[in-house]
């Protein structure tokens, strides 16, 4: 919470009389707050989001959001432009075994792909963590928490120049033609057209707590990059999730308003 006391700023001195107290977990000056995530309960919960040529990011892509799961995760979709049965494939992000894992792929028949997963401490391990990765001509980066966190050894790297359009939606909590589920807490989905630099990514890490990702803070210099933006609760009604800056909003199926929960990174 944030609280308002009585100050003398010409001495820079404060009263211990108290004179309001804001409930907000995330607050800015502008009214910007966080206050509310989405919960999957791994069953049948999904957000799916139509395909759109502004999702179409071939060369320059990055993708963050702030992610809370569990030892369940053994294998668990997270965010996706990808079908598997259809030959769609341009990038999907999971937890496999507790790590995060990436795939692009160069052709949509998946002919030619990266295939990246961390290593070391789990990232699913019941907490808020920031996670996402960047591509750029050939060049996949995993971070965790502002941190590098890229394999040595991956899994699988092909040379990849340019990510497939294909026409998948763009899923939140699921592949669907797997179909598998996710099962945890969702919180600020953000796809750029750029690849954010690591002083970018340390900033809107901000120690773990969320930043809005739609103007220029610090070493954050990407905000008119930014392609999608989803809240994930904050701001949100009905059936729909709202893109906060472009107009991919998509559609929440077997949830309502009642998936957000105000729990929060913070």
């Amino acid at each position: 919470a944030y609280e308002i006391r009585n100050c003398d700023w010409s001495s820079d001195v404060c009263s211990s009389d108290l004179m309001f107290t804001f409930p907000f977990t995330n607050f800015s000056v502008d009214g910007w707050v966080n206050n509310l995530s989405t919960t999957f309960d791994g069953v049948d919960e999904y957000i799916t989001v139509p395909d759109d040529a502004s999702l179409d990011i071939t060369s320059n892509l990055s993708v963050f959001f702030w992610v809370k799961a569990g030892a369940d995760a053994t294998f668990d979709p997270l965010l996706s432009k990808f079908e598997y049965t259809t030959n769609q494939r341009s990038w999907r992000v999971a937890f496999n075994a507790r790590h995060l894992q990436v795939a692009i792929y160069q052709d949509v028949a998946g002919t030619n792909y990266k295939d990246y997963r961390t290593t070391g401490t789990w990232v699913a391990n019941d907490l808020w963590h920031h996670v996402g990765f960047t591509f750029s001509n050939d060049n996949l980066k995993l971070w965790v928490d502002g941190v590098d966190r890229t394999p040595g050894t991956p899994t699988r790297d092909d040379t990849v120049t340019a990510i497939a359009v294909s026409t998948a939606p763009f899923e939140i909590g699921s592949l669907l033609d797997d179909p598998t589920y996710f099962t945890g807490q969702m919180d600020e989905v953000a796809i750029w057209d750029s690849t954010l630099s690591s002083t970018e990514i340390t900033e809107i890490y901000n120690s773990g707590v969320p930043i809005d990702l739609r103007k220029n803070t610090g070493d954050y210099t990407s905000a008119s990059s930014l392609v999608s933006y989803y809240r994930m609760g904050d701001g949100d009604t009905g059936t729909t999730l709202t893109d906060n800056k472009g107009s991919n909003d998509g559609t929440l199926t077997n949830m309502t308003t009642a998936n957000y929960t105000t729990d929060v990174p913070s």
